[in-house]
Protein backbone atom coordinates (compact mmCIF):
# COMPACT_ATOMS: atom_id res chain seq x y z
CA UNK A 1 0.00 0.00 0.00
CA UNK A 2 1.06 3.81 -0.41
CA UNK A 3 -0.11 4.93 3.22
CA UNK A 4 -2.75 7.03 1.08
CA UNK A 5 -6.93 6.08 1.49
CA UNK A 6 -7.99 5.22 -1.64
CA UNK A 7 -9.75 2.71 -4.24
CA UNK A 8 -7.00 1.82 -6.33
CA UNK A 9 -5.23 -1.52 -6.53
CA UNK A 10 -2.16 0.07 -4.55
CA UNK A 11 -4.45 1.91 -1.60
CA UNK A 12 -7.26 0.45 1.11
CA UNK A 13 -9.75 2.44 2.96
CA UNK A 14 -9.91 1.21 6.65
CA UNK A 15 -8.57 -2.08 6.77
CA UNK A 16 -10.00 -4.19 9.26
CA UNK A 17 -8.30 -7.50 9.07
CA UNK A 18 -5.68 -8.86 7.91
CA UNK A 19 -4.62 -13.16 7.09
CA UNK A 20 -0.99 -14.17 5.77
CA UNK A 21 -0.92 -17.38 3.84
CA UNK A 22 1.97 -19.73 4.00
CA UNK A 23 3.37 -18.23 0.99
CA UNK A 24 3.79 -14.89 2.73
CA UNK A 25 0.79 -13.75 0.68
CA UNK A 26 -1.77 -11.30 2.21
CA UNK A 27 -5.31 -11.05 2.24
CA UNK A 28 -6.83 -7.62 3.51
CA UNK A 29 -10.40 -7.24 4.28
CA UNK A 30 -10.61 -3.82 2.82
CA UNK A 31 -13.94 -2.36 4.84
CA UNK A 32 -14.75 0.30 3.41
CA UNK A 33 -14.16 -0.53 -0.59
CA UNK A 34 -16.41 -3.29 0.55
CA UNK A 35 -13.64 -5.80 -1.49
CA UNK A 36 -10.84 -8.43 -0.41
CA UNK A 37 -6.84 -7.55 -1.60
CA UNK A 38 -4.43 -9.88 -2.36
CA UNK A 39 -0.92 -8.84 -2.15
CA UNK A 40 1.58 -11.31 -2.79
CA UNK A 41 4.53 -11.83 -1.35
CA UNK A 42 7.16 -8.09 -2.38
CA UNK A 43 4.25 -6.60 -4.30
CA UNK A 44 2.49 -3.36 -3.59
CA UNK A 45 -0.17 -3.80 -6.09
CA UNK A 46 -3.43 -5.99 -4.98
CA UNK A 47 -5.56 -7.62 -6.43
CA UNK A 48 -9.58 -7.63 -5.82
CA UNK A 49 -10.01 -11.57 -4.87
CA UNK A 50 -13.68 -10.30 -3.17
CA UNK A 51 -16.17 -7.89 -4.04
CA UNK A 52 -17.12 -6.25 -6.61
CA UNK A 53 -15.59 -2.82 -7.79
CA UNK A 54 -15.93 -1.03 -4.41
CA UNK A 55 -19.99 -0.80 -4.10
CA UNK A 56 -21.12 -2.42 -1.24
CA UNK A 57 -24.63 -4.58 -2.18
CA UNK A 58 -25.99 -7.60 -0.77
CA UNK A 59 -26.15 -9.90 -3.64
CA UNK A 60 -23.65 -12.60 -4.25
CA UNK A 61 -20.70 -10.72 -5.86
CA UNK A 62 -21.01 -7.83 -3.58
CA UNK A 63 -19.60 -7.24 -0.10
CA UNK A 64 -20.93 -5.06 2.66
CA UNK A 65 -18.36 -3.67 4.73
CA UNK A 66 -15.85 -6.83 5.47
CA UNK A 67 -14.82 -7.46 8.46
CA UNK A 68 -12.42 -10.67 8.78
CA UNK A 69 -10.89 -12.74 6.20
CA UNK A 70 -9.41 -16.18 6.53
CA UNK A 71 -7.74 -18.81 4.22
CA UNK A 72 -8.19 -22.52 4.48
CA UNK A 73 -5.73 -25.29 2.95
CA UNK A 74 -7.77 -25.54 -0.30
CA UNK A 75 -7.34 -22.16 -0.38
CA UNK A 76 -10.79 -20.97 -0.24
CA UNK A 77 -11.40 -17.32 0.84
CA UNK A 78 -13.76 -17.12 3.72
CA UNK A 79 -15.14 -13.63 4.70
CA UNK A 80 -17.32 -12.12 7.12
CA UNK A 81 -19.69 -9.98 5.41
CA UNK A 82 -20.66 -7.59 8.49
CA UNK A 83 -23.36 -5.89 6.82
CA UNK A 84 -24.88 -8.36 5.02
CA UNK A 85 -24.73 -10.74 8.22
CA UNK A 86 -22.91 -13.18 6.27
CA UNK A 87 -20.04 -16.04 5.91
CA UNK A 88 -19.08 -15.52 2.24
CA UNK A 89 -16.87 -18.09 0.57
Amino acid sequence: GTGIIGTSANTLYNPFSIYIDGLDTIYIADYNNNRVQKFVSGSNVGIQVAGFGTTAGSTGVYLNKPTAVSVNSNNMIYILDSLNYRVQQ
